[in-house]
């Protein structure tokens, strides 16, 4: 006995499968849609760990560029030694951004101070410098009191010099560069 199948059957040969192939390209391209900003937020992130890198080591230059202001006695380099700008040196525009402020000159000379911890790029440690420029000087009014804490008054004597501090790091690929200045006051 033969038997029939409803002609409604007949007409619905292969849809199913036009069906499950429609939702595989549909998943696919979901897929490789995911797939696609994965990567792109990889990207990212290793962008953003590298500046970090490099943030961390320009702070940690700035803050040795500040105990070497906290250590000096005379102000006498300045002007003379490598990384030590004094007040008329030139420092105008983009001075701080070029990589040349950074780097040894033609004659072998340094126009930064390569921290210690960093003269050598790693992956863990970018290279740091720092420059100090000596920007002004002020007296103390000598008619000025000093009263701390309500510990008595004190004349207010002796000049302050005025620093600011700049210090340069990039990040491990060297592609990011962070640049950071602080100002510094001495009293001598």
């Amino acid at each position: 006995m033969k038997v029939r199948s409803p002609k409604h059957h007949q007409s619905q040969q292969g849809a199913a499968l036009i069906v499950s192939l429609v939702l595989l390209t549909a998943l696919t391209l979901i897929g490789l849609s995911s797939l696609q900003v994965t990567t792109l937020e990889e990207k990212m992130a290793g962008v953003e760990h590298d500046y970090n890198l490099g943030f961390q080591s320009a702070e940690a230059a700035l803050r040795e560029g500040e105990n070497y202001v906290e250590q000096l006695v005379t102000t006498a380099a300045f002007g003379n030694q490598a990384g030590l700008l004094a007040q008329d040196d030139p420092d105008a525009g983009d001075y701080y951004l070029r990589s040349s402020t950074w780097t040894a000159d033609a004659e072998g000379g340094q126009s930064s101070v390569q921290i210690s911890n960093g003269s050598t790029a790693t992956a863990s440690s970018p290279a740091a410098a720092y420059i100090i420029k000596k920007v002004g000087e002020q007296t103390a009014d000598p008619n000025a009191a000093l009263n701390i804490s309500g510990y008595g008054s004190t004349v207010a004597g002796g000049s302050i010099n005025y620093f600011r501090v700049t210090a340069r790091s990039t990040g491990r690929s060297g592609k990011s560069q962070v640049v950071l200045q602080t100002y510094y006051g001495k009293r001598f």
